[in-house]
């Protein structure tokens, strides 16, 4: 076996997956290749890491433990937002921000209709909408206006 090979199954090799053929050849090869015997090693001892890791169970009262020794402490839980603001404080600007657009809206649209900016007999909706977004040729479809471009351009002066 070459070296490339050998390195790719090592993993295995340690799990046991290999068949014994397999781990037969990695043997010798290990006995024989010094860079690969180190590599083996190496691997084998964060192997044994890993596994001494599994092995430890955590102790399942460690949080009751804990929350035990900060209440007879006297540390108490702060209820703050984020930026330590109390919840409530929150609540009130937020409500306060929410009445104050609604007002300064009703406000600013009561100046722009008590202005007669409007014509009387117009409503607001309707005349904002011919104002800012139907064009001049609202009433005609746009094969009439292309049949009938010559009288647009002589009555427009173009």
């Amino acid at each position: 076996m070459k070296c490339i090979d050998v390195e790719n199954k090592l993993i295995f090799y340690l799990e046991g997956d290999l068949k014994t053929q397999d781990n037969i050849f990695i043997e010798k090869h290990l006995d024989h290749c010094g860079k690969c015997r180190k590599l083996f090693d190496a691997l084998q001892a964060t192997w044994s890491v890993m596994d001494d890791e599994k092995a430890m169970t955590p102790d399942p009262f460690v949080y009751n433990r804990i929350m035990a020794r900060l209440e007879s402490s006297g540390m108490k839980k702060k209820k703050a937002g984020p930026i330590g603001i109390p919840r409530l404080v929150r609540v009130a600007a937020i409500v306060l921000l929410l009445v104050l657009a609604g007002f300064t809206g009703t406000l600013l649209g009561s100046k722009y209709v008590q202005n007669n900016l409007l014509p009387e007999d117009l409503d607001p909706y309707e005349y904002y909408a011919q104002e800012f977004y139907l064009d001049s040729y609202a009433d005609e479809s746009i094969e009439y206006y292309i049949l009938n471009q010559n009288e647009y351009e002589d009555e427009n002066g173009k």
